[in-house]
């Protein structure tokens, strides 16, 4: 067996059956296992499993107490994106300072004649990530938000201090669910705490530009 469980074995048990009544040999056995009235199962774990959903959360804990900052860990790239030409000191007051999905459409639909760089998360990875967390911004969306998503528990009634003093959660299949799992994907494969910060970085900036452009957010 793999995972956390090294081992599975099954019993099979006759309780009220007489030794001295039934046969038990090489050549022929009474007790027949499809038979017996009793079943029984008994799992060995093992202490230090190496299961992927376990390296996934673990990772992710880990970058939960990181004490990087943004500027450490992808300080070149906000630098990089952060020093637009005189010709564009309009849009920087105006629009947000990073490529918003938007951009990234119009991008791929129109190639740069100048490649700016890359962060951890290269483009063609970046976009479809971008693309499940806001699908409203791709006419082919794959991947859209439930009708009706289900809260835990509703709101109606309760007072803000109860509000604040419960668990915090959200719905399956929301923003907030889909972010965590794409963070715990790039943390574990795209490359750790910067891919995170870029992810972050990239999903920020699209929140800021909504915020401005009164656009709503979807989950």
């Amino acid at each position: 067996m793999t995972g956390r469980s090294s081992e599975l074995q099954l019993f099979t048990t006759w309780p009220q059956l007489v030794e001295n009544m039934v046969v038990d040999s090489e050549s022929f056995s009474d007790f027949e296992p499809s038979n017996a009235p009793q079943w029984s199962v008994r799992v060995k774990m093992s202490e230090q499993p190496a299961c992927l959903l376990s390296e996934y959360l673990s990772e992710f804990t880990q970058l939960c107490s990181s004490q990087g900052s943004m500027q450490e860990l992808i300080g070149d790239l906000m630098a990089e994106r952060a020093s637009p030409s005189l010709s564009n000191s309009l849009s920087l007051l105006t629009e947000s300072r990073v490529p918003t999905i938007s951009k990234v459409v119009k991008r791929a639909k129109h190639p740069r004649k100048e490649r700016s760089q890359e962060g951890p998360i290269t483009d063609d990875m970046l976009t479809p990530i971008l693309y499940f967390l806001f699908p409203d911004a791709d006419d082919n969306h794959k991947h859209p938000y439930p009708d009706n998503l289900v809260y835990s528990s509703s709101c109606e009634g309760k007072k803000n201090e109860d509000l604040l003093t419960g668990l915090k959660s959200a719905p399956v299949d929301g923003l907030v669910w889909r972010l965590a799992v794409v963070m715990s994907h790039v943390v574990h494969t795209l490359g750790g705490a910067k891919a995170a910060a870029h992810l972050w970085y990239e999903f920020a900036q699209e929140l800021r530009f909504r915020w401005e452009k009164d656009i709503a957010v979807p989950g």
